[in-house]
């Protein structure tokens, strides 16, 4: 999905959410007749317990959609799964702000109660992130800061680095490290460095050091630019990127 027109707000996050209604009267009568929080208003969805407007986009069946799922898993999605996404008949594409940890969580529950009208999954468009039904629930009866991350961050292998994507709807930085890690050790080092920036909130600066414990190593940090999404792709950082080097 491309990204939508800014309203604005200088991240947007974008959740999409298939399921099998039969058409676009009964997406409405679904989410009217399962949540007593959403108000459904063609275009709009109104929480009406955050105050939330959120824009909603109603697309028809998308053929590659159940790949897309399959290459955006959080671990693996399930067979059943899987051919329940290549059966559906609509996805529900929610826009609402992000860039701060308030407004996920707020988006968070919205697609919760999508999920309960019928929704199959959810797809972080965001960050290129998905889960299952029952898994973005139990994201949200979780709560808390690392739900959030586990719901709409992910680690990606580039050519010549590991980086995270998606702390830019949580409104920090993502981070990077050199793809001559190993694997392992790069993916310890860039989720215990995004969990210590949304825990800890510090106050960092070019040429400090990070480490994810005694037995690891010690990163230098380089605040930068984030230079891997050009700016108005969903997955750009407008905060930038943290470059963590091995000291």
């Amino acid at each position: 999905m491309e990204a939508p027109a800014t309203t604005g707000n200088p991240v947007e996050i974008v959740l999409g959410v298939p399921g099998p209604w039969p058409d676009t009267d009964q997406i409405g009568r679904a989410i009217i007749g399962s949540s007593e929080r959403l108000f459904f208003a063609g275009a709009v969805l109104i929480d009406t317990q955050s105050d939330l407007i959120v824009e909603l986009e109603v697309v028809e069946h998308d053929p590659d959609l159940r790949r897309a799922f399959e290459l955006s898993a959080n671990g693996h999605h399930s067979e059943a799964l899987l051919e329940a996404i290549d059966a559906h008949t609509f996805t529900l594409y929610l826009v609402g702000p992000g860039g701060s940890v308030d407004a996920a969580q707020k988006m968070m529950d919205v697609a919760g109660e999508i999920c309960k009208a019928g929704g199959l999954a959810v797809k972080v468009e965001s960050s290129g992130l998905s889960h299952s039904a029952e898994g973005w629930r139990e994201l949200i009866g979780k709560k808390g800061m690392l739900a959030l991350f586990e719901g709409y961050v992910t680690l990606v292998r580039g050519d010549d680095l590991f980086y995270s994507c998606g702390m830019h709807n949580l409104g920090a930085r993502d981070a990077s490290v050199p793809g001559s890690l190993p694997p392992d050790e790069a993916a310890v080092a860039l989720q215990g460095f995004a969990q210590y920036l949304l825990l800890e909130d510090p106050k960092l600066e070019s040429g400090g050091t990070f480490s994810p414990g005694p037995e690891y190593p010690t990163y230098r940090l380089e605040a930068e630019p984030c230079t891997v999404f050009a700016e108005g792709d969903l997955l750009f950082n407008p905060f930038g990127w943290w470059r963590l080097t091995p000291v």
